[in-house]
């Protein structure tokens, strides 16, 4: 495996669907997922707000821009997507959100059903270079959808906010006048954990305004869109009970 500007490349070319045997690719599309959400997130909201108390804060239009979207969050629990769900209102043209997604998650059956099949996520290719990763997020913004990145690249479990890799930055640029909605989840880790300890997670969903690109980088010129990304998610870091 090689090292290329900070990424890592693999010297195979296989990808992590097609190492699995468990593709099903004529019979889904964004319609598909869209429904498969919906169908999830009823689940999730019973579920999470039985077991769980979340609070959310912020504002979002009541009607949201046409075409491309970007969501960007931290990231510190396998609930983080369900949760960005829940943030979203139940009929929002923004559906279906796409997730990237860790390759492992492609390679075993019961997996891959819940993580692309129902949720419509993506594999990360990781080790096969920053445009290998960008190719799908690319190809969904110019087709309108909604791209959710995580851009600390995994899930951070201690306090605060990681260091955030480049990929978010970088995909941004080549779309600097998409629509970006900023998300900061607080008290997100171990949930499940909890849960079945007798605890009673309290989750905090602080939602920011919605920016561009374009529009950040004139006012702050001086700034890389990592560090644009980095004030957006940290300062809205915080518990908000």
């Amino acid at each position: 495996m090689n090292e290329t500007n900070g990424v890592k490349v693999s010297q195979t070319n296989s990808s992590p669907e097609q190492r699995g045997s468990f593709e099903f690719k004529s019979a889904i599309g964004p319609y598909f997922f869209k429904f498969t959400q919906k169908i999830l997130l009823i689940f999730s909201y019973i579920f999470l707000y039985l077991f769980t108390t979340i609070k959310i804060k912020g504002r979002l239009p009541k009607k949201f821009p046409r075409g491309g979207f970007l969501i960007i969050a931290n990231h510190k629990g396998f609930f983080d997507p369900l949760l960005l769900g829940i943030a979203l209102p139940f009929f929002s043209n923004k559906y279906p959100l796409r997730f990237m997604a860790k390759d492992d998650f492609f390679e075993y059956f019961w997996s891959y059903l819940f993580i692309k099949v129902l949720f419509g996520s993506y594999p990360s290719y990781y080790g096969s270079g920053m445009e290998k990763s960008l190719e799908i997020p690319k190809k969904i913004l110019s087709r309108g959808g909604t791209v959710v990145l995580f851009p600390e690249g995994k899930r951070f479990l201690e306090k605060g906010v990681a260091p955030l890799k480049p990929g978010a930055g970088i995909l941004a640029e080549s779309f600097p006048d998409t629509p970006i909605l900023p998300v900061s989840l607080y008290g997100n880790y171990n949930v499940f954990k909890r849960i079945i300890t007798f605890h009673r997670p309290k989750i905090s969903i602080n939602i920011g305004d919605i920016f561009t690109l374009s529009e950040e980088c004139r006012n702050n010129p001086s700034l890389t869109p990592t560090d644009i990304f980095t004030d957006k998610i940290t300062t809205l870091y915080e518990e908000i009970f």
